[in-house]
């Protein structure tokens, strides 16, 4: 028998939103954020920008690969489930792709699309079952947590900044994602 941290059927409370769980929880990313804003200039110097950079996409990366990795254990991969059509769920990914390339076209993209997404999953989280201590709390967290920390760490250790221009085109690509998702 698997301990109940990984369990997929677990049997823990259901998620409550604005738990104290879950407000330590957006307390600690909360903090990581104005942390970058306090180290910016530690953070701008390249050796350490780099070493950030590959490490968060790194943390970014291993959450969705163990995500993947459990529903697989459990039998409960599925392309419906698993594939990255939520919006949030494409916005780790890119984020990774982001940090690793350092890309302004997806900083862009992720400025509005990720940084909404994210937020909106840190604070509105649909983990059911899934609450803490849970892997998957845990995952969703580190995940969503991570993309915020990547938009702002473009925006501190490379003065990213989004354009009017880029809002369109996010809003743009957005709806064009929600059709294919919704034709999926």
């Amino acid at each position: 028998m698997k301990p109940f941290f990984f369990q997929y059927h677990s049997k823990l409370e259901l998620f409550r939103p604005f738990s104290t769980d879950h407000l330590i929880t957006m307390a600690i990313i909360l903090v990581l954020c104005i942390l970058l804003f306090v180290f910016r200039k530690k953070l701008k110097e390249k050796g350490k920008r780099k070493l950030f950079r590959f490490t968060l996409a790194f943390i970014i990366l291993a959450a969705n690969v163990w995500y993947h990795l459990w529903l697989v254990s459990e039998n409960a991969w599925s392309a419906k489930k698993a594939l990255p059509l939520q919006l949030s769920d494409l916005a780790a990914f890119l984020a990774v792709v982001m940090l690793l390339t350092k890309s302004y076209r997806i900083f862009q993209f992720m400025y509005f699309a990720g940084l909404g997404s994210a937020i909106q999953v840190i604070v509105t989280p649909d983990l059911y079952h899934f609450s803490f201590p849970h892997f998957l709390y845990f995952q969703s967290f580190v995940s969503h947590g991570g993309v915020v920390l990547a938009c702002l760490f473009m925006i501190v250790a490379f003065n990213y900044r989004p354009t009017i221009r880029s809002m369109w085109v996010t809003i743009l690509i957005i709806n064009i994602y929600a059709v294919c998702v919704f034709f999926y």
